[in-house]
């Protein structure tokens, strides 16, 4: 079992990932594997490492949350 942190974007309808192909946000859909996929969501080793990326990348807006994530 691993935790890792994930950065989150809380949308009027659903949720957007940081993905670290794209260095940016994507949309979460209804159907999640057809549009993003699980190993391309950027992870980060604690809270405070994926907080100081967030705050070198201020292009990066919105209501964002640091979600701590169970890897198994």
């Amino acid at each position: 079992m691993e935790i890792v942190y994930i950065l989150r974007r809380i949308e009027d309808d659903g949720y957007s990932y940081l993905s670290n192909k794209t260095f940016n946000f994507l949309k979460q859909k209804c159907n999640m594997a057809s549009t993003f996929k699980v190993s391309d969501m950027m992870e980060f080793k604690s809270e405070q490492d994926a907080e100081s990326y967030l705050a070198l990348h201020n292009n990066l807006r919105g209501l964002i949350e640091v979600v701590k994530v169970i890897k198994r």
